[in-house]
């Protein structure tokens, strides 16, 4: 059995041959059973069709070759089935560890050539998908939810809300367990699987019951002639975000969000921002989509002017209406990130705040599983040079 064992394990599974093996996997004990009682009726068949009939020596002797080696060939048959049937538990895979491990196989191939490509290729590639905020890895995680069937496979048709949401909860758990997931969607997301809750609330930085609806928003400039980014260009920045900066003192630790905004102007996009005033005063605040807030702190140097780093792919954003009767600190704690609005630290640190306006509830998202499932299997446009290197 050892020997059968090391023999199947170091079989190439090669990706047309994948799917034989995959029902193999499933169905070998079946197969394996089907096929003996066939090659045994055909020797039956044979033996009675030669009984009592004058049949030529040669014609007797091509039979008898045809049945035995239909024997030998069943045996061989049923034998190879049983022990790849056997070396894999001998049981159907449930449909989500079959998703599970046609995302890794992809996954895998296309990281691996990815890594082969010359130096040279993989920079202008890295550097054409920048400009999306996107990265090659982030685009093979996408190709392999693509090409890996439905997300939804262990539901029936009728399935309730409460259904959908716990069988995502486990397509998650699966697709974290594949080697590069987490840190491919830690870069993208900055999705962390401590930290992350996936059904669209944040978890408070101390630990308390979550109560901050939490969104992504694709990243994208808040402000323009920022050297070194994305956000080089004169005009580049977002007439949707309003960005400001503060230095940690300026800050009093008992001043709410609205108190803040209402007195200091953004960087960028004052008229608008005036106008979002005058709206916020007639109760935009509780209206859809909601207007967005998200925090950070950061030396002003490393700032190139998005509202995440340049090479994440989607941001976390907090409801603003959420957070308007609240100091920054308190915001922070709700949101996840530890507050923080000391004076002392590193020279150069400043606090940045980003309000974010969304036009429709595409811009804003609520960041659960079923929104990043949706993301990356139906909104990300794999690039061509990528899908090739996950098809080869």
């Amino acid at each position: 059995m050892d020997l059968g064992q090391s023999i199947f394990e170091s079989m190439p599974h090669a990706s047309g041959f994948s799917a034989f093996l995959d029902f193999i996997i499933e169905r070998g004990p079946f197969v394996a059973g089907v096929a003996s009682i066939i090659f045994i009726l055909m020797d039956v068949v044979i033996m009675r069709w030669r009984r009592g009939r004058p049949v030529p020596e040669k014609t007797n002797h091509v039979l008898e070759l045809l049945s035995s080696f239909g024997l030998m060939l069943g045996i061989v048959l049923v034998t190879l089935f049983g022990l790849y049937s056997l070396h894999n538990k001998w049981m159907p895979k449930p449909p989500e560890i079959a998703w599970q491990e046609k995302i890794a196989d992809t996954l895998q191939r296309c990281l691996t050539r990815l890594d082969a490509l010359p130096f040279e290729a993989r920079q202008r590639l890295e550097r054409r998908l920048l400009d999306r905020y996107e990265s090659p890895k982030f685009h093979c995680l996408a190709f392999a939810l693509q090409n890996a069937g439905s997300a939804d496979l262990s539901l029936r048709s009728d399935a309730s809300a409460a259904e959908r949401y716990r069988a995502e909860m486990r397509l998650a758990d699966r697709l974290l367990e594949i080697p590069k997931v987490s840190d491919i969607l830690g870069r993208a997301f900055s999705i962390s699987k401590e930290n992350f809750l996936g059904y669209g609330y944040s978890l408070p930085s101390d630990n308390s019951e979550p109560r901050a609806r939490e969104y992504l928003v694709k990243n994208q400039c808040s402000m323009s002639s920022k050297p070194g980014g994305p956000c080089a260009l004169a005009n580049s920045a977002s007439t949707q975000v309003f960005t400001w900066i503060f230095s940690p003192g300026v800050v009093r630790a008992t001043e709410t969000i609205g108190a803040i905004l209402s007195r200091n102007q953004p960087e960028e996009n004052r008229e608008a921002f005036a106008d979002l005033l005058k709206q916020i005063d007639e109760g935009r605040l509780s209206k859809s989509p909601p207007l967005l807030i998200r925090f950070s702190k950061f030396p002003i140097t490393g700032y190139f002017g998005t509202i995440g780093r340049p090479d994440s792919t989607f941001v976390f954003f907090s409801n603003l209406d959420e957070m308007w009767n609240r100091s920054i600190a308190a915001s922070e704690t709700i949101s996840g990130r530890e507050p923080d609005t000391s004076a002392g630290g590193t020279q150069g640190v400043r606090i940045f705040v980003w309000v974010y306006y969304p036009t429709s509830a595409d811009d804003a998202q609520a960041a659960t599983w079923k929104n990043i499932f949706k993301l990356l299997k139906s909104t990300v446009r794999v690039d061509p040079d990528i899908a090739r290197l996950a098809r080869e």
